[in-house]
């Protein structure tokens, strides 16, 4: 800090007027002329936070004043003299890699209006508070229940009682979430382990750092995936959108622009929409984001690691009135017709099914050929399953295949 004459040194090593290097500089940048107490404070700053813009404080007549108009640039006027604007009673500059200095030029002897500029000018530039995510950066692939290192790094002016709080976002939607156990964390702690169990699978995973009670804040330069493992019992019940896994599930059939999965156990069975043409009978983990085409729950898949082949794939028999099974999660239930005694009367009404779900499992059904079409016929196991054509049985979508003679007991899967 420069008070009154040793302005100079701020001349002569040019730090605060670098054109000035080697000189005194009085009469080109400043000189003895400032008047008597009229010192008007220009701008709010933290060296001028003792007083009001625009008040009129106390200066020394005759002690040293600076040319406004030879000031840098660069140089902040906390304060100037009254009625002349090109005067200037305390300034300070930051000089790249030197630190601030600041010079208070009519201040000799100090007067009491004086102290809090002084005190707050020998106090030194505050810091900014910056925040930075440094883990996850972006790209990264977690399976939900892995614990994930997030690191953050804080440098500036904190102080030992500041705690920032570590958030998430799935990307599904806007909501930012707090992260359990990292809403008050020491700034300087670095680090926190997150536990991802339980969340959902999403491509586009944001972590945000936030000083508690402040604005200073960071976030992921780049989104990163969780994804959860599951059942495929387990998936119908997840939102279109989300991103899932389904480990060890058995290829069932395949075409060249879907197939069919189902888990070991045979409680579970789906579509996969794939380009990728899986060999049936192979074990496979598959990677993809739910949908619901025509009410049938769906993956189209992004990636299939073939893992070998299971021994083999059997088939599940069930009756021809069990084919579909009720609702489960967002997978909705089939309807079918049922009848319906109420005192003397009979009628046929429309009702979800019962029974397990085994939509997208591989069933065998068998039964007699009741009647046939161009590209269809009926079988009936005993279950006389109406659907309102006036065909008793169940309608099967044949295709090319060439059509059973009615009354023929047949087998299909």
């Amino acid at each position: 800090m420069l008070m009154d004459t040793s302005v100079c040194y701020g001349t002569f090593t040019g730090l605060l007027w670098p054109a000035s290097a080697g000189l005194t500089g009085y009469g080109t940048y400043w000189d003895y002329n400032a008047g008597v107490d009229d010192q008007v404070i220009a701008v709010s700053d933290p060296v001028t936070s003792g007083y009001a813009v625009g008040q009129v404080i106390q200066s020394r007549g005759y002690h040293v004043q600076f040319f406004s108009d030879t000031l840098p640039s660069d140089v902040k006027v906390l304060a100037t003299r009254k009625n002349y604007t090109n005067r200037a009673y305390a300034v300070y500059r930051d000089v790249p890699g030197k630190g601030r200095i600041v010079a208070l030029g009519p201040y000799i002897p100090v007067e009491t209006d004086h102290y809090s500029m002084i005190r707050e000018a020998c106090m030194g530039p505050s810091t900014a508070r910056y925040l930075g995510i440094t883990s996850p950066t972006g790209g990264e692939t977690y399976e939900a229940g892995e614990s994930v290192a997030i690191k953050f790094n804080t440098s500036g002016g904190w102080q030992s009682s500041d705690k920032v709080a570590l958030e998430y976002t799935t990307g599904l939607d806007s909501t930012w979430h707090t992260i359990a156990g990292a809403e008050s964390l020491a700034y300087n702690a670095g680090s926190f382990i997150w536990n991802t169990s339980g969340l959902p699978g999403s491509h586009s995973y944001l972590i945000r750092a936030t000083h508690v009670g402040g604005t200073t804040t960071a976030q992921s330069t780049s989104t990163f995936t969780i994804v959860p493992a599951m059942t495929i019992i387990a998936a119908k019940s997840v939102a279109d959108g989300q991103l899932v896994k389904i480990p060890d599930a058995v290829v069932i059939c395949n075409t060249s622009s879907y197939a069919y999965i189902e888990d070991p156990d045979r409680l579970g069975g789906i579509r996969v929409i794939s380009t990728l043409s899986p060999v049936v009978s192979s074990l496979v983990n598959a990677v993809g984001t739910m949908s619901t085409i025509d009410g049938e729950r769906v993956i189209t898949v992004e990636s299939m690691q073939t893992l070998g082949i299971e021994s083999g794939v059997s088939p599940l028999l069930i009756q021809t009135s069990a084919l579909g099974g009720s609702a489960i999660g967002y997978q909705q239930a089939v309807v079918e017709k049922r009848i319906v005694r109420q005192q003397q009367t009979i009628s046929k009404v429309s009702a979800l099914a019962l029974g397990l779900n085994n939509i997208g499992l591989l069933v065998k059904v068998a039964g007699v050929v009741t009647s046939s079409g161009s590209d269809y016929f009926y079988i009936d196991d005993g279950a006389n399953c109406d659907d309102l054509s006036g065909n008793v049985g169940v309608r099967v979508l044949s295709g090319t295949f060439a059509q059973p003679a009615v009354g023929k007991f047949i087998v299909l899967t």
